[in-house]
């Protein structure tokens, strides 16, 4: 049995670790999963030397799926990072070709065109989403937590419901699961999760020594 001093240790610094790792937020994909719409595939939060725009700018982008077999007008939809307010619609005549794909520049500069949204993402956690025409339907969204730089966030298959941390980032391109690096958390979670478990089983081998000398 661990002494006090251990057990000490495990119940103000281990427990409350393992509770931040267990209840932690993570991603999680909400909104009519039947795919018979377009939805939210993947984006990237920290865009740095992935992809430019037009203007040679690394702007934050949001990668849309078609996945159904015809092409689709998005024309009236509305895409967010708030899903109180719709912050930006497309324009009439949008078309994703069947089981293609479409990038939006969450840029904040709609003077550079029709896929320039009127938001930016914030890269220590927010919410996307995708709604219909009607201004009511949530077609399809995405909440996330701190995102990494030139790392994308996707489904790890094109309209699949699982999202991972993709290091292949592929804007444009079907997503590449292999590149998946964190499951759902980034990487200071498991760093601190780590820590805390490596300290507690110090305290156990200090004290597992400490008994084998006095014995």
């Amino acid at each position: 049995m661990p002494n006090k001093k251990t057990l000490k240790f495990f119940l103000r610094f281990v427990l409350p670790l393992l509770a931040l790792f267990i209840c932690l937020p993570s991603s999680y994909a909400a909104g009519d999963q039947s795919l018979k719409h377009v939805v939210l595939n993947k984006f990237m939060a920290k865009n740095s030397p992935t992809i430019q725009t037009s203007a040679g700018n690394y702007s934050d982008w949001i990668e849309l799926y078609n996945p159904t077999e015809t092409s689709l007008d998005l024309g009236g939809m509305f895409l967010t990072d708030n899903l109180i307010d719709l912050k930006w619609q497309f324009s009439a005549g949008t078309l994703i070709e069947a089981h293609g794909y479409l990038i939006i520049w969450a840029d904040n500069n709609v003077r550079q065109g029709s896929l320039h949204a009127s938001f930016k993402l914030d890269a220590k956690n927010g919410v996307i989403g995708l709604i219909a025409a009607d201004g009511t339907t949530l077609l399809d969204s995405v909440s996330y937590n701190k995102q990494v730089v030139d790392v994308s966030f996707g489904r790890t298959t094109d309209g699949g419901s699982s999202w991972n941390y993709l290091q292949n980032s592929t804007p444009g391109k079907a997503n590449d699961n292999s590149s998946a690096l964190f499951s759902e958390y980034p990487w200071e979670v498991w760093a601190i999760f780590s820590v805390g478990v490596m300290g507690c089983c110090l305290a156990i081998f200090k004290d597992k020594l400490r008994r084998s000398k006095l014995s």
